[in-house]
């Protein structure tokens, strides 16, 4: 077996080497700062180094997994906290791009690829990790709505514009069962994002995005069988309604990894 790395990954990980030099000097002013500049996201973007093994017509390059890999590991060497966009926007460009109703996959991917938007992942809850299996947040439908209510928390929490969500749909309590998938934006009215500060990692912006009981509509939430092997990055909705959804059927594969938020 050859593990000699092919030509275009080897351009793409000396792009991220060249990126990560012009990153590692602004390193702790990003850190002191609580925020990743949106400029240098797009930039990021533009180089094809956020999500690069997306499909091409979804605003990816069509690249392999490992590539994405390379990318994380030479952006990390500037600033480990940029890293964390290649790593959400793969991980949940990922779960979206396969699973999601194509008219919600060709809104959000190609602007998850283009650094224009983070889209987080709402895995993480208070009382057990990234524990994908066994999730309090629920999701209750209400007419043509789902409800969700419950806690998760965020990394980007400040800037994402919306979070795929894992909830349980249904009466279940046996770990893996009756869990769906729902992608919710953040700017629906009633939802606040509440920071929290952080040991490190404080340019990632973790926070606790909360909705109130206000019936808060996501006209574009739509997921199906989205997979839940996810770990880091998650994200928050309180009692937020979600309408439009394909996501009754959908089902995440349990997964026992713990992961900080």
């Amino acid at each position: 077996m050859d593990f000699t790395f092919t030509q275009a990954q080897v351009e793409y990980r000396d792009r991220a080497h060249a990126a990560a030099a012009k990153l590692a000097p602004d390193y702790q002013a990003r850190e002191r700062a609580g925020r990743i500049e949106p400029e240098l996201r797009r930039e990021l973007g533009a180089a094809g180094l956020i999500a690069p093994e997306l499909p091409v017509e979804l605003g990816g390059r069509g690249a392999d997994r490992v590539t994405a890999g390379l990318i994380t590991e030479e952006i990390g060497r500037g600033d480990i906290n940029v890293a964390y966009l290649q790593v959400v926007g793969s991980l949940v460009g990922q779960i979206i791009a396969a699973n999601a109703a194509p008219e919600v996959a060709g809104h959000w991917v190609p602007r998850i690829c283009a650094g224009e938007d983070v889209v987080g992942i709402g895995l993480t809850e208070p009382h057990a990790g990234s524990d994908a299996g066994s999730p309090r947040l629920a999701a209750v439908r209400d007419g043509d709505d789902w409800v969700l209510s419950g806690s998760k928390s965020l990394s980007f929490a400040r800037d994402a514009a919306a979070v795929v969500v894992f909830a349980r749909t249904g009466p279940s309590e046996q770990r893996g069962k009756d869990i769906s998938a729902f992608l919710v934006p953040l700017d629906l009215p009633g939802v606040t994002r509440e920071p929290m500060d952080d040991m490190g990692t404080r340019a990632v912006g973790r926070g606790l995005p909360t909705s109130a009981t206000c019936g808060s509509r996501a006209t574009t939430c739509s997921a199906r069988k989205a997979a839940g092997s996810a770990r880091s990055c998650t994200a928050s909705t309180t009692a937020a309604r979600s309408s439009g959804c394909s996501a009754s059927g959908a089902r995440s594969r349990p997964s026992t990894r713990r992961g900080r938020t």
